[in-house]
């Protein structure tokens, strides 16, 4: 409660009417909300006080037994312009705590919250109970709910928990007072504090949860909120008067008949308002002269104002232009809990005595100083006055710029080194209200001051540490609304807004330079050329290495606009026009999200711990979702209200896909068992069923005129069907391979089909029933790019589809050219829906993602530039000049020129090859192949004809376990085995198992091969090894080899370690467990790491056998290199890239590349790191090191 109205409730007085209504109300029982109005300064705030002094153990009455100690459960007190207080999110989670801590049944439920997006903070404490037992208490320190809705986070903390406990016979009673709601209307947004209590009380509370709330009679607070229960100025008793008796009171120690006159005449004018009565009373008390003669009170709370100001001025001799107009203008516009005295100081260019002074002498109509201290005005109808008076007025329009002008002019050079929330909070936001209602001449200097400071990255990064990066796009849209010509404002903006799901987890420790990393490389793929050099002059600034992206094969198309995370699972519909377009993922868990296609926020989520959602399907205007399960049940919810409703019947068996017709009304679903249903969506009712033969049904589409459906079976052909009557009309023998998507084109003429061999097929729709390959249409497209997931039309002659290697196309069918690609996602695109407007598309991949795509703007057709499937190995010339990669399934290799970005050449073959590696000095390429009996391949990396006839070399027996430069290590296992005519050596695939009966003796035999010579300059015999090397490499020159072996069963790994200049060997302990994926030895020798499977590195140092082990948490480590010195660089199944210390080891410089990556190479001095992906994709970074003492 703030303490102005602590200080209040204190002197509390009358409305012990009002306060009985409320006790009485708490006992019937009935109704969830009791709604208090009334005027500003008739004391609805004060009675909210009085009432959490009740609940805190304070005065309490015999006759009221309902309200004493504890009857509240949590109290929220609204202020005008204070976002904490206004916040409906931080409400949730407020409210949230405050019930965990009271109920220890509802703190164990809300540990039971299955969302991801949602962050608690437990902790588990054993107490001991009378009777002696220990037991054990859960205790919520700290929760947040991150991109949540209001309205969905209510869902998930507050109403899921409570049903949980009811539906356990736990009765509870919850009691919830928020004074104020009207207040919120004042805070800019779609969702209010009061449009979520509204939505709260016009939804089912569980058993025992209640509202108290108190408001102006604003009309747009009672619509949401309903009639008042009780307004404290129109209901109150006529024979009673409390403003007389509060006035008596106060006044009590003047001499009778003087106080009763006194506290009459006031009663009189102040006409039920309090507050008018306390600021008279307040001035009645301070000048005893006033009880030798009548009183001459103003007319109403203006009156008393403008009175006290006429009355101040002309005592002061002052002018109200020199101090009172520039102090309280700038209170006037303050926001939160206000501004200091010396900030108010500054904004005026007072003297500090001088605003001192002026606070002093208007200090009964303010509040502060706070602990942050802060000033601001006590109430609203002070601040109102000020606006709208003549007399006595302010500027607003001035007050806002002197804020923010002040503001800027103290961190304009040193944002990053603020730490000043009040300045990164609102200093965009007085900027924004100065431009607000004048004319462009007189916004000029505002707006060029906002265009400024929202392209300003260090602000940006400033806000973004301490307050959050939402708090910084909410800035950024604003002021995109208000300047949307800016391109300085739409670049940072852009450039954020996509990077948001990264930046959401930035911490500054241990790494400063992240958020300028993060804003560089997507800047660098927007080609966003202000924060471009802005974050690359940031990164310069810290002195600490920074990875830059050059070049890479998949960009990321222009169509893209935001990145949403989302609760898993991959089965996708869509709804709704505008911003009222809505989309909805659902999960194998049984969850489904429905998220705002325009803002990207999560607005509703449903269920969780039913069966897997296998399909879903979103009504026309985005109001409702329908959803198929796998034990075939069928399943609606209300977007808005979120009530869930179970289809009376279900398909005999698993709904594998669900379309709805273009009205609405009815919903198709396909079966597991080959059979189709037809529903009724008003009435959840089965109205048909439709007898196929064709197998499983893997997709249905329905016409636009709804009279005929076209479905795709198992047995790998399109059937057409005649919904009014159930008929299979026609049978067509579609694809070679399994088929995945079908849609109608708009028309209803013509059908596409997608299937496992990435081929797309267009049908003509005959009126008579047939079906045929298209004649006016490309009857058949290789879309090359895998499995094609989904597809969506998007006119009657193109589609969009969802392909396997993560790239959305969009076709021309009549051409059979592709008209656009839309590349972003990481892993396979396994859906792609649009909004009923079409100009969004919205697409989800395997790595939990969802891409809003803006179809309004065009797709470039796209130049599909990688591999196309994992990229298994890479390589880099020491100069950095050329480099190549490798896909070891279809034994493709490419070369690249690494300054241009571009292929050179392509080579391929039937061998699959292993490892590849540039000969230095860089003219011949060396391919080695996959198997235990390798050969390797040597290509003049410039010369077609030595392409396509390689000069081959056959190894000696052994699997390649590394190569660099001339350079191949390969290993094999050499056995001895008794037989009665001797003993036989065999040389053993090693693939083959792990021995063989009647085995004695084994060793692992290590070649190092000179590629150039094509011979062996080093063998290593090793006897009794604890297994198979995982991982190998060799320091540049050659001297030094080691190897890693897998923990097995019975042992654990080993790292061996070979001299191969004196022949020393060394083993010492290698993973306890796990799987190694890479290694790397440092260019000096020094130090050894390993990639494990569990995400962790493990360093060994090769001279003195120490080992650490460091765990990034950014999923499995798939690949490193060395660079120079004891630098590492290594690159993980996430998507992150890492440069490391291996003498520590720390992080030098990370960054995230937005791909789940395989392998990786770089020159020596780091100026080209070649990083390829499990999509087929290569990405080339360079390390930068600005000078500096610590990085020297």
């Amino acid at each position: 409660m703030p303490e102005d109205l602590a200080a209040a409730a204190r002197e509390f007085t009358g409305r012990a009417w009002a306060i009985e209504r409320i006790d009485r109300w708490l006992g019937h029982r009935e109704g969830s909300s009791f709604l208090l109005v009334g005027g500003p300064g008739t004391g609805k705030s004060t009675l909210a006080a009085r009432l959490v002094q009740i609940s805190a153990g304070g005065p309490t009455a015999e006759d009221h037994p309902r309200l004493g100690a504890d009857v509240l459960t949590y109290a929220h007190f609204c202020r005008a312009l204070d976002p904490a207080a206004l916040d409906p999110v931080r409400f949730v989670e407020l409210l949230a705590s405050s019930l965990a801590d009271r109920l220890q049944a509802y703190a164990v439920a809300l540990t039971k919250v299955g969302e991801q997006k949602i962050k608690i903070s437990v902790r588990q404490e054993v107490q001991s109970a009378e009777s002696g037992a220990q037991i054990t208490a859960v205790r919520i320190d700290s929760l947040r709910v991150g991109e949540l809705s209001a309205e969905l986070a209510f869902e998930r903390l507050v109403r899921r928990p409570l049903v949980m406990l009811a539906d356990e016979g736990v009765e509870v009673a919850v009691v919830v007072l928020v004074d104020g709601v009207d207040e919120a209307l004042t805070l800019r947004g779609t969702e209010s504090l009061v449009t979520l209590l509204g939505g709260i009380l016009s939804g089912r509370l569980p058993p025992g949860v209640r509202f108290i709330l108190t408001s102006r009679r604003d009309p747009r607070t009672l619509e949401l909120l309903g009639p008042a229960t009780l307004d404290i100025e129109k209901d109150a008793p006529p024979d009673v008067d409390d403003v007389r008796e509060y006035a008596q009171r106060r006044l009590c120690e003047l001499p009778d008949p003087s106080r009763a006159s006194a506290a009459e005449q006031i009663a009189v004018a102040a006409k039920g308002n309090f507050l008018y009565a306390r600021y008279v009373v307040d001035e009645f008390l301070a000048e005893r002269g006033l009880a030798q003669r009548a009183l001459a009170l103003p007319e109403g709370l203006d009156g008393h104002y403008r009175a006290f100001l006429r009355r101040e001025l002309s005592r002061k001799g002052e002018s109200w232009r020199d101090r009172y107009r520039p102090v309280l203008g700038a209170l006037a516009v303050a926001r939160a809990e206000g501004l200091s005295s010396a900030q108010l100081a500054g904004i005026t260019s007072l003297k500090p005595s001088e605003t001192d002074d002026a606070l002093s002498d208007c200090a009964q109509y303010l509040s502060g100083p706070s602990i942050t201290g802060g000033y601001r005005i006590y109430h609203e109808s002070f601040r109102q006055f000020l606006l709208r008076e003549t007399t006595y007025q302010v500027y607003p329009h001035e007050a806002n710029l002197a804020v923010a002008e002040y503001f800027i002019d103290a961190y304009g050079e040193a944002w990053l080194d603020s730490d000043d929330d009040y300045a990164l909070a609102f200093t965009v936001t007085h900027l924004l209200d100065a431009i607000r209602g004048i004319d462009k001449v007189s916004a000029r200097a505002p707006r060029s001051q906002l265009m400024r400071l929202l392209a300003d990255l260090r602000f940006v990064e400033a806000k973004t540490r301490r307050l959050g990066i939402d708090e910084v796009l909410a800035d950024l849209r604003a002021g995109h609304e208000a300047i949307p010509e800016d391109q300085g404002i739409r670049e940072m903006f852009s450039v954020l807004d996509l990077q948001a799901h990264d930046l959401r987890s930035w911490t500054p420790e241990p790494f400063p330079q992240l958020f300028a990393q993060q804003v560089l490389d997507r800047a660098s793929v927007v080609e966003a050329t202000g924060p471009l050099t802005a974050a690359r002059a940031r990164l310069e600034q810290l002195h600490r290495p920074y990875l830059e992206a050059r070049w890479r094969t998949a960009e990321e198309s222009v169509c893209l606009l935001r990145t949403i995370r989302h609760g898993g699972g991959w089965v996708l519909g869509c709804g709704g026009v505008g911003s009222a377009a809505v989309v909805a993922t659902g999960s194998p868990g049984g969850t489904v999200q429905v998220w705002e296609v325009e803002s990207g926020l999560l607005r509703q989520s449903f269920a969780g711990d039913g069966p897997a959602i296998t399909s879903l399907a979103v009504t026309p205007d985005g109001g409702s979702v329908l959803a198929g399960c796998a034990d075939g049940t069928l399943l609606a919810w209300d977007v808005v209200s979120g009530l869930g409703r179970r289809f009376a019947q279900r398909p005999s068996s698993q709904v594998v896909s669900l379309c709805l017709f273009s009205d609405g009304s009815r919903a198709l679903s396909a079966s597991a068992d080959g059979t189709l249903g037809l529903w009724d969506v008003e009435t959840r009712t089965l109205r048909r069923t439709l007898m196929g033969s064709g197998g499983v049904v893997n997709g249905v589409a329905v016409t636009s005129d709804g009279r005929r459906a076209v479905s795709i079976s198992a047995d790998r052909t399109v059937r057409v069907w005649d919904v009014d009557n159930g008929a299979e009309q026609a049978v067509m023998h579609a694809h070679q391979d399994l088929m995945l998507s079908v849609c109608v084109l708009p028309g209803d003429r013509h059908a596409v089909s997608g299937s496992w061999d990435g081929q797309m097929r267009c049908w003509e729709l005959h009126a008579d029933g047939t079906v045929t390959a298209a004649a006016e249409m490309v009857a058949k497209l290789d879309t090359s790019g895998g499995p094609v997931w989904g597809l969506v039309p998007t006119s009657a002659t193109t589609v969009l589809a969802a392909r396997d290697d993560g790239m959305v196309e969009h076709w021309d069918l009549a051409n059979g050219r592709r008209l656009g690609l839309l590349s972003g996602h990481r892993s396979a695109a396994r859906a792609v829906t649009m909004s009923a407007d079409g100009r969004r598309a919205v697409s989800v991949a395997e790595d939990q993602t969802l891409k809003v795509w803006d179809l309004t703007v065009p797709a470039e057709p796209g130049v599909l530039r990688g591999h196309g499937i994992e990229v298994t190995s890479t390589a880099v010339s020491s100069d950095g000049s050329l480099a190549l990669s490798n896909s070891r399934v279809y034994g493709r290799v490419k070369a690249w020129d690494v300054r241009e970005g571009q292929q050179i050449w392509e080579h391929s073959r039937d061998t699959e090859y292993e490892r590849v590696a540039i000969m230095e000095p860089g003219s011949r390429a060396l391919l080695c192949a996959k198997g235990p009996h390798s050969s390797a391949f040597v290509l003049e990396t410039h010369s077609i004809a030595a392409r396509n006839e390689p000069n081959q070399i056959v190894l000696s027996l052994g699997s390649v376990l590394w190569s660099s430069g001339n350079w191949v290590l390969a290993a094999g296992k050499e056995y001895e085995e008794s037989e009665p005519a001797g003993t036989a050596k065999v040389e053993m695939d090693v693939f083959m198992g792990f021995g063989a009966v009647g085995m004695q003796r084994e060793r692992l035999v290590y070649r190092v091969l000179d590629a150039s010579s094509a011979e062996v300059a080093h063998m290593l015999s090793v006897d009794q090894v604890s297994g198979w090397p995982s991982a190998a490499a060799i320091t540049p020159d050659c001297r030094r080899v080691v190897a890693i072996s897998s923990p097995t069963r019975d042992s654990t790994g080993t790292v061996l370690s070979w001299d191969t200049s004196t022949g020393e060997v060394r083993t010492t302990a290698g993973p306890e467990s796990g799987h190694v994926f890479g290694m790397a030895v440092t260019a000096d020798g020094s130090y050894a790491a390993a990639g494990l499977s569990d995400g962790s590195i493990d360093v060994w140092g090769l001279d003195d056998g120490s080992r650490r082990s460091v765990a990034p948490d950014v999923g499995q480590i798939m690949g490193l290199a060395p660079l120079d010195g004891w630098k590492i660089v290594s690159v993980s199944s996430e998507g992150v890239l890492i440069v490391w210390d291996m003498s520590v080891p720390r992080q030098l410089a990370r960054t995230f590349v937005g791909h789940s990556l395989s392998s990786v190479a770089a020159t020596r001095d780091g100026s080209t790191i070649f990083v390829g992906d499990n999509w087929g994709n290569v990405h080339a970074y360079s390390l930068r090191t600005p000078h500096s003492p610590e990085v020297s």
